[in-house]
């Protein structure tokens, strides 16, 4: 058995001297486990069959599923209180949603209870967090001192043990396939250089600590259910961080969004004290107030946050470098079990915390939802969306009832004042009976305000994130935001017409929003030939716009179509018109040129060590989930262009492609030439330009900028503002609103200007003898930070570019239009880069 004195002596001085042990029926873990708690990793179905052990055996104790990965292991919560309470559980938690005012009834005191939620392991690769889960859970499922009793008493604890299972399936499985007894703790070991993709991700390589709020993993989606049914006073997210780094806890670093409470923030403080007493005890080091701040949404502290809780992330040392044991430069050893007792250390803290302010905690949660009911936060009181009856549109009230924001429809027209989203300004904005109105007077309506408002307030322009995400411009909506508290009524969902079509001439799909890329890529995969409309139209006294998908009678002779058709779009929500001739009143005809026949892509994806592992999983994700468009994959390793012939299409995700040779960019310039399609994300067009390569331009030319004063070789500025310096040439993430040349095909659809979430400080000058279909003029408007020296670079750069090459081409995209799933609008121009352009 490991040597657990050292943990035992934490405990001892956590509870007093008056240590009563454990109840003879919950085994610890190193009994029950197979292998020796702490020295070696816990693969994710053993974790899972530990919390069902102890919800057998303890009557503290119910754990539940909520859900599955992609993967199909599964997502498991334990609910952790006193018997007693566990009685009245159900009252307990509607209780605390009649405090927040979701649910309807009065708040009964006797029910009242601190709600403390502990979240392990987001990231798969920072093990020790999940493995804490386990120790966590049997100190307070098997102790019997005073002080455990009286947690249990005034407080619900819920533990979820692995957020990501398959990341770290993915970690813990490399780690015990390459490890044998001996651990070695120096970084040269293979066992301290995890492979790509890491165990930081999930299934589709995405990050689950940026997704709380953009929702666009399963992972996410089910747990958001369940967390809304209990909406915590607290939440801790455990974390891990690289070796040398002592164990990081709140309070958190500024800057801290403008809507967080003074409470919030005080009571930060109050726990970070907390944990400061029992880490002073033992003599371990730790650091507060740095590095980790409370501005973007979507983190595991934030988005609890937002929702009346005190969010809070806890980093210990470790990460997926450390492996079992890493040698550190002071000359200790970081073993697994350390990072398991300081993990423990600080969620007994937390619920330590939580009961000793339980009654604050309750008021000022409370107070967080009638406030916002009330007398909102910021500047708007009402968000007015255009009713389209777009997918854009419902897939983004989808959004807003995952976090159970309410909104309703205009009674009658009108006009407003307000901050216009799609031209980044202030002026009037008319709307009609029957538009989208999100009132920011409800209980959930600070959420709505951090979500949607155009501009977040900004005080510290270091942040650890993105300094832009309003939805209304990753949805691409029409829509405005006002200082009005505008009348609304019911909204009601509009029904998915599923009738039969009509035997036609043609069928014509409007290209109007994203579903028209899933079921593009699904008629092509039953075989039927598309045509795109390269010009507008008007046919049968309908109008079609570029873009729009014409299936006709001519090309599909031996399809029964009216068939294939009808299944195909059974519960699509898509504008599909059934027209009898192929005479235009206006525009081309359906017979003209300028309806091209459609080439069904064939993809090659190109991942692996020296590509993005995240925009990688985003291209991936889109192709698999949203399009469902079959693909090949390729490690960059083995990527072989004397073998890419049989692909009509290739992507080359964000990288730097060590491997592109002369040879081989010879290799992909013939296969461009002869009629391939080569589309190249972010730094992927640097890694295939050059003189051997593309001739794409990549550095604008730029006046030098001026030098600090210096006095010789002895400088005139003192050493701690050097990096505030460097901030003007920083761009944490901004939105940039582009110009869009529409007649492009990569265009279609998109409209004349676009909103891209901006995160690269490189401008990329106009491409000759290319189309620049996005791009920045000499006006620069934008929402969130942008350094002084960044905005100079940007200003008469591309974005989005088009090479004509032979018969092929080459498409640039500077931005990530995929970026983290959730920039819903960008999906259009990997669909036009896919399936229009030639």
């Amino acid at each position: 058995m490991r040597d657990s004195r050292f943990f035992f002596i934490a405990i001892v001085l956590f509870f007093g001297s008056s240590l009563q042990l454990t109840l003879a029926q919950v085994m610890p873990p190193n009994d029950f486990l197979p292998h020796t708690f702490g020295e070696e990793f816990t693969p994710h179905h053993r974790l899972v069959d530990y919390f069902d052990h102890v919800s057998q055996e303890s009557p503290r104790v119910l754990v539940k599923s909520y859900g599955k990965t992609n993967q199909n292991r599964p997502l498991i919560y334990a609910i952790i209180t006193s018997e007693r309470n566990h009685k009245i559980i159900e009252e307990i938690r509607k209780n605390n949603l009649r405090r927040a005012g979701i649910e309807n009834g009065k708040a009964i005191e006797l029910y009242d209870k601190s709600i403390i939620w502990l979240s392990f392991g987001v990231h798969g690769n920072e093990a020790g967090a999940s493995e804490s889960a386990i120790q966590t859970l049997h100190e307070l499922a098997s102790r019997q001192d005073p002080s455990t009793l009286d947690w249990l008493d005034n407080t619900v604890v819920i533990i979820d043990p692995c957020l990501n299972p398959d990341g770290y399936n993915r970690y813990t499985n490399w780690q015990i396939n390459i490890t044998g007894q001996y651990k070695n703790p120096s970084y040269a070991d293979n066992s301290h250089m995890e492979p790509w993709p890491s165990g930081r991700v999930n299934h589709y390589h995405h990050d689950l600590n940026r997704d709380w709020a953009w929702a666009t993993q399963v992972e996410t989606q089910q747990r958001l259910e369940i967390y809304h049914k209990w909406l915590p006073h607290i939440h801790a997210d455990f974390h891990e961080m690289f070796p040398e780094s002592p164990y990081y806890f709140a309070p958190a670093a500024e800057p801290y969004h403008a809507y967080i409470s003074d409470f919030q923030r005080a009571f930060q403080i109050t726990v970070g004290k907390n944990h400061a007493g029992h880490f002073d005890k033992n003599d371990w080091l730790y650091y507060t107030r740095e590095e980790f701040d409370l501005f973007y949404p979507s983190y595991g502290d934030t988005y609890p946050t937002f929702n009346g809780a005190i969010g809070m992330t806890y980093e210990q040392a470790g990460h997926g470098v450390a492996s079992h044991a890493i040698k550190l430069e002071n000359g200790d050893t970081l073993t697994l079990q350390d990072r398991i007792d300081h993990h423990t250390v600080t969620a007994l803290s937390t619920i330590e915390a939580a009961n000793n302010g339980k009654s604050e905690l309750i008021d000022a949660f409370e107070l967080y939802f009638s406030s916002a009911r009330e007398k909102p936060l910021g500047t708007y009181y009402s968000y007015i969306v255009k009713n389209d009856g777009s997918e854009a549109l419902q897939s983004f009230l989808s959004l807003l009832d995952r976090h159970r924001i309410n909104y309703g429809v205009a009674s009658q027209d009108g006009e407003v004042n307000g901050f216009i989203y799609k031209k980044f300004e202030n002026g009037k904005f008319n709307f009609n009976a029957g538009d989208i109105i999100i009132p920011a007077k409800q209980s959930h309506g600070t959420m709505v305000q951090v979500l949607l408002e155009p501009k977040s307030k900004l005080a510290d322009s270091v942040t650890y994130d993105i300094t832009a995400w309003s939805l209304l411009f990753a949805y691409g909506l029409e829509a405005a935001a006002t200082s009005r508290d505008l009348a609304f009524q019911s909204y009601k969902p509009k029904a998915v017409s599923s009738s039969t079509l009509p035997d036609a001439y043609a069928y014509i799909l409007s290209y109007s929003d994203n579903s028209s890329g899933y079921l593009t890529s699904q008629l092509l995969r039953a075989g039927i030939k598309l045509r795109v409309a390269h010009k507008p139209f008007t046919n049968s006294g309908y109008n079609f716009e570029k873009g729009s998908i014409i299936i006709t009678r001519a090309d599909n002779k031996a399809n029964d179509l009216v068939e294939i058709l009808s299944r195909l779009t059974k519960g699509v929500d898509v504008n599909m018109i059934s027209v009898n001739t192929g005479f235009s009143e206006k525009g081309p005809d359906i017979g003209s040129d300028q309806m091209k026949l459609m080439t069904t892509p064939d993809v090659l994806l190109v991942g692996g060590q020296g590509t993005d592992q995240y925009n990688y999983g985003q291209i991936w994700h889109f192709l698999d989930e949203k399009i469902q468009l079959p693909y090949t994959t390729t490690l960059a390793s083995n990527f072989n262009t004397k073998k890419i012939e049989t692909y009509n299409t290739i992507i080359l995700p964000d990288g730097y492609y060590p491997r592109l040779n002369e040879h081989m960019l010879g290799d992909l310039k013939d296969w461009v030439r002869n009629g391939g399609k080569l589309i190249a994300f972010g730094s992927a067009i640097s890694a295939i330009s050059g003189e051997k390569g593309f001739p794409f331009e990549l550095k604008k030319n730029m006046d030098t900028p001026k030098k600090e004063t210096e006095s010789g070789d002895h400088k005139l500025e003192r050493f701690e503002k050097v990096f505030r310096k460097d901030v003007s040439n920083w761009m944490p993430g901004a939105i940039v609103n582009l110009n869009i040349d529409d007649s492009h095909p990569l265009g279609f659809g998109i409209g004349k200007t676009y909103a891209s979430l901006k995160l690269s400080t490189k401008g990329i000058p106009y491409q000759k003898n290319t189309w620049n279909v996005a791009f920045i003029n000499d006006e620069l408007n934008y929402t969130g930070f942008i350094g002084q020296h960044v905005k100079e670079k940007l200003n008469n750069t591309t974005t989005f570019f088009v090479k004509d090459m032979g018969r092929g081409t080459v498409i640039g995209l500077v931005d990530n239009p995929l970026y983290r799933s959730f920039w819903h609008r960008g999906e259009r121009i990997l669909y036009n880069a896919l399936f229009i352009v030639n």
